[in-house]
């Protein structure tokens, strides 16, 4: 059975090496750990499988916006609906995101994850070129809830 809860201390250890080794973020683990744990307008939710972490979802809630930092699965559990969940949880987080706007960005060439977006309810509405450190373009997405 797959747990989806908000981040705690003993969560940031995973969530620091995702973000150094996959997502190429350059903060120190104590910035991310306050930004997990106490940060007001962070929201972090892990997903665990028999107490491992297998995934997460990073968000910066800033009144009725939502910026998607980060989104990861370990690949041995994608395509179970893990991301999907993790989305869904994090809107019923206890910031209680209900009426939002909900932005990310996401590699051009990233087909599997804009895909995924798509199925979520997002849809594409900006580009910004050289984005990334690789010099890839970012497609910017967004999804809009209501009551």
């Amino acid at each position: 059975m797959i747990l989806y809860q908000r981040a705690k201390l003993e969560d940031c250890t995973y969530i620091f090496q995702c973000e150094q080794e996959i997502f190429h973020q350059g903060l120190s683990y104590d910035t991310l750990k306050e930004d997990v744990l106490y940060h007001s307008q962070s929201e972090y939710i892990v997903a665990k499988d028999e107490r491992k972490p297998i995934g997460y979802i990073g968000a910066l809630v800033v009144g009725h916006q939502v910026d998607i930092i980060n989104l990861y699965v370990e690949p041995d559990y994608r395509r179970q609906g893990v991301a999907t969940q993790l989305f869904k949880t994090l809107l019923n987080s206890e910031k209680e995101i209900s009426l939002t706007d909900i932005t990310l960005d996401v590699k051009e060439n990233n087909h599997v994850a804009i895909s995924l977006y798509k199925k979520i309810g997002f849809s594409v509405i900006g580009k910004r070129k050289q984005y990334y450190q690789d010099g890839s373009n970012a497609l910017v997405m967004k999804h809009t809830r209501s009551e």
